[in-house]
This record gives structure tokens, sequence and C-alpha cells, in this order.
């Protein structure tokens, strides 16, 4: 901001200078006339700037500050804010920095996606514009890690003997199956008497 004026000679060329500009509102060596309008100026255009800040949208950006690659997530701009009668009427989305093949999936609508296809560091920038022309930016740092990779998971081998392998459970049927004649010939002499039991030549399948 204009501030002060200097008068004087060139000490070098002994020729007498323009008038210098010095970005203050500091008092100078100028008659209080002057000083006082150049002061009164420079606190117009500080005024000035902070009715234009005050105006401006405020932009924000809502995600997840961690992540893991290989994975989408949102970014979320819709905690920005305008000024009383405004209203947020444009959104643009840059990747300031991020590894190569990151993308998004929108570049102007309030949300987008961020794809993470490695890990490493992500810098992403969203620019809000209100409908007086106004605009703000911010900015969101996404830490993206590696991938974990799943358990490898084993089937146990089966166990069996004999070179055919598998379970054994199908042995104790095939036993009984080879026995039952045997089984069905037993001989019934479970019912004779004490007299039967003595006699020598008793043939138990004859008797019931």
């Amino acid at each position: 901001f204009v501030s002060a004026f200097h008068f004087g000679r060139d000490t070098l060329t002994g020729r007498r200078p323009d008038i210098v500009i010095r970005p203050s509102c500091a008092a100078s060596s100028l008659p209080s006339r002057r000083t006082t309008q150049a002061q009164m100026l420079c606190g117009v255009m500080v005024a000035g700037a902070a009715v234009a800040a005050a105006a401006a949208p405020v932009a924000a950006i809502t995600a997840p500050a961690t992540a893991t690659a290989g994975t989408t997530i949102t970014l979320d701009a819709a905690a920005s804010t305008a000024m009383a009668g405004r209203t947020i009427v444009d959104w643009l989305w840059t990747i300031v920095s991020a590894p190569a093949g990151a993308s998004l999936t929108s570049a102007g609508a309030e949300s987008t996606g961020l794809q993470l296809p490695a890990e490493g560091s992500y810098l992403v920038r969203v620019t809000i514009t209100d409908s007086s022309g106004a605009s703000d930016e911010a900015v969101h740092a996404v830490t993206v890690s590696a991938a974990v990779a799943p358990p490898v998971t084993t089937q146990p081998e089966a166990s069996g003997g004999g070179g055919g392998g598998g379970d054994a459970g199908w042995l104790l049927p095939l036993m009984l199956l080879l026995a039952w004649p045997w089984l069905g010939e037993r001989p019934r002499c479970l019912r004779r008497s004490p007299k039967e039991i003595d006699r020598p030549s008793v043939d138990c399948r004859t008797r019931n």
C-alpha cells in the first residue's frame, strides 16, 4: 500500500528520485497533510481487503486421512459455507500430488471419489465459487498404506492306506458285508435243555 513519499537527491547520480513507494501505513517525513492522506488511503485499501475476505466463501473438505491401497474414498465439500444471501454454485476438484494412476471420479461435483491405486501420500484440492463470483479453496491429505494380502489356507491331506487313500470310514461297512454269511449261519444252541446238551450227537442246526 502507498504509505509515504521520500524526497531528496540520489547520492550516486545527484538526481532527485521519483516517488518511493513503501508497503506500510507508517508515518514518514512528509508534511503532516500528505502523511495523513496517504494513511487514509492505506486504511481504505486495508478495510476493502478485509471486507472482501469476510464476504468470500469458506471451502472445507470432509474425507478420511488414512486409507488402504486399491480402494476408493469419498471427498465431500458439503461443509463449505457461503456468506448470507449467497450460495455455492461451482466446485472444482484437482489432484495436487499423488502416486501414478490416481484419479477422481468427478471433478465438478460437490463430492467426488478418489481412487487409490498404490501406497503413498495423496494431496487433493477443491476450489469453490459462490453466486457472486467469490471463491476459496481447501486442500486435504491422505496417507495410503499397502493392501494386506489375505491369509493362505491349505486343505488337510486325506489319510488312507493300501495305496487307495481317502477316508477309511468305508472299511467298516465292507467288513460287515464280508462277514455277514458267517454271522447268519451261527448254530442256534442257546435254548437247548440240559438233557440235550449232554447228548454228543445233537446237531444244533436242526433244532429250534
